[in-house]
């Protein structure tokens, strides 16, 4: 399983963390992304950054971010956030990409 995080807080461009079987632990100095990931997994899973909050995590003046979850070699499930709506897609096996708006109120903070 894969975590893919593009442009969310300190974590510039894509970057990708590969999950194996076991025990993971996250480990690095003081302001490197450690708690970005946690956050962005967060988001991913419940959807807990506001619209209204989106331009704090989204950072190095891009327009989005964007968290995926790659749980396979054939199926990713991705949010997409913007200061204006939050996307999810689904890819599947044959590649055929859905995409669903957030519907409701995503203000949980």
């Amino acid at each position: 399983m894969k975590l893919i995080i593009e442009n969310f807080q300190s974590l510039e461009g894509v970057n990708k963390l590969e999950f194996r079987p076991g025990v993971t632990i996250v480990v690095g100095a003081s302001n490197s992304g450690k708690t970005a990931i946690f956050r962005a997994l967060r988001g991913l899973i419940l959807n807990y950054i506001s619209s209204s909050k989106a331009r704090e995590y989204v950072t190095h003046y891009k327009d989005y971010t964007k968290v995926g979850l790659q749980l396979d070699d054939k199926n990713t499930f991705n949010w997409i956030k913007d200061d204006k709506s939050t996307t999810y897609e689904t890819i599947d096996e044959n590649d055929n990409l859905q995409t669903f708006e957030k519907a409701g109120n995503d203000d949980l903070e």
